[in-house]
């Protein structure tokens, strides 16, 4: 899977952006977490890459390479360091929600932005994190990026 990674964020309508990324196992998690420094584990590289693609941005999903795993990075500006999530999933959402400009590194390269609808706050969990509240841009960055792990785009949800 990662050797066919893109170099950059693959463009909107290739149909790998609409594939349901799959749970990586614990022995993929196992390399990413601990490979005692001998060699870099394919997991790193790709979350070395993705950092790299979405450098001047908030965050990238793994499917965006071309990689359909469930790794996510986000950050709520683009001052901040990337925040790592595998097997991240929502588990809460504040109901009420607010519709707001969104951009997409692919749709368009990030270009064009569409109004889309989502809580301001959430909870979200992942392999290392039992539960992490989110608010503000950093919210709506991680439900953005999970989207994609499940094969939606902002064209899916723009009103």
């Amino acid at each position: 899977l990662i050797e066919k990674m893109s170099p950059t964020a693959i463009q909107y309508p290739d149909p790998r952006l609409k594939e349901v990324a799959r749970p990586l196992s614990g022995l993929e998690i196992a390399a990413v977490n601990d490979n005692g420094g001998k060699f870099e584990s394919p997991i790193k590289r790709l979350i070395a890459q993705m950092q790299v693609v979405a450098a001047g941005d908030l965050g990238l999903a793994a499917t965006q390479l071309g990689v359909p795993l469930r790794i996510i990075i986000a950050r709520g500006t683009v001052r901040e360091q990337f925040m790592v999530l595998i097997n991240p999933e929502v588990t809460d959402r504040l109901k009420v929600t607010k519709a707001a400009p969104e951009g997409c590194l692919s749709v368009d390269n990030g270009k064009t932005r569409v109004m889309v609808s989502r809580p301001g706050k959430c909870a979200v969990r992942d392999f290392f994190h039992e539960n992490i509240n989110l608010g503000g841009m950093l919210a709506r960055v991680v439900q953005h990026e999970i989207d994609h792990l499940d094969g939606i785009t902002i064209l899916d949800r723009k009103e």
